[in-house]
């Protein structure tokens, strides 16, 4: 690419097409975040035995579910 096709290219990207790929990263992150959730309720839930165990693994997977399918409207929306 010579100068003037990266200049035109720099010049040609839009403020929100910025936007989009932020949030996008942001909402990837808090997948991450949502995968670690899960990971400390199971390591929590093997060291301390109660009887909602089961209610929190599911609150948890649920958490992660939710930031992946936001993940995935983002996408398709944005």
């Amino acid at each position: 690419m010579t100068f003037d096709q990266i200049l035109n290219f720099l010049l040609s990207i839009q403020i929100w097409t910025i936007s989009k790929i932020i949030v996008c990263f942001a909402l990837f992150l808090y997948i991450i975040f949502a995968v670690v959730v899960v990971r400390q309720v199971r390591l929590m839930t093997e060291a301390i035995d109660f009887s909602l165990d089961w209610f929190l693994k599911t609150v948890a997977m649920i958490h992660l579910l939710g930031a992946i399918v936001v993940l995935l409207l983002a996408i398709i929306i944005l």
